[in-house]
């Protein structure tokens, strides 16, 4: 499995010939990082939730024109806004495919907004997606766990971690998301203390570069 991160929280996963992009929000589309040429020939298009973060409409609608065959697992939220969008392929049963769907919520906010409907997944069998969800309980076999390290208003690192205490079987390797709000000598240090911490659990933490592919 290759791993290509777009910025906060949006990836590209590329596995055996077919390719996933997860939670194409704003951040990531404005960041620069984004060649458009890999949006081409999208397989999946997996969106944990309707925050701008994670579902922005312009790079949306360029994932739709490159990939048009793409298929989308969204919330009904999420659906809300893409709808728009001309001939978009929305499965909502993923039992038997790449993509499964996990039931989850987002992370508490009741000082900031709110959040009408939240998923986790498990892409591939083996890349669990937590979103902005710091309370699932069982990674249903995957190896690698994709989860959010800087909660911005609702969150801390500290939540991710009770996270990966709290799971019976810990997953192999962590990759970070959700940490565009750092500078980049806040995201070096943060990350040389979670590679610390991470590793009392026996979690491999992998500090990810953006843009850069990296084989997990």
């Amino acid at each position: 499995m290759t791993i290509t991160k777009l910025v906060h929280s949006c990836m590209l996963v590329e596995q055996d010939g077919k390719k996933a992009i997860v939670d194409p929000g704003s951040f990531s589309w404005n960041s620069g990082v984004v060649d458009q040429d890999k949006l081409r020939d999208i397989d999946y298009v997996l969106v944990t939730h309707a925050h701008a973060d994670h579902i922005d409409e312009t790079f949306a609608s360029v994932v739709n024109e490159l990939s048009p065959n793409a298929i989308w697992y969204v919330t009904d939220s999420t659906k809300e806004i893409i709808s728009k969008l001309p001939g978009i392929q929305v499965e909502t049963n993923s039992e038997l495919s790449d993509v499964q769907y996990i039931a989850s919520e987002h992370a508490d906010l009741t000082h900031w907004g709110a959040c009408k409907d939240h998923t986790s997944f498990v892409l591939f069998k083996d890349l669990f997606i937590s979103g902005d969800c710091q309370t699932n309980t069982d990674l249903y076999g995957a190896s690698i766990l994709a989860g959010a390290i800087n909660g911005g208003p609702w969150g801390a690192i500290k939540g991710e971690l009770d996270m990966i205490a709290g799971l019976n079987t810990k997953p192999a390797k962590f990759v970070p998301l959700h940490d565009w709000h750092w500078n980049d000598q806040a995201r070096a240090s943060f990350y040389t203390g979670l590679i610390d911490a991470m590793g009392k659990f026996g979690v491999e933490f992998l500090s990810i570069e953006n843009g850069i592919p990296i084989e997990v």
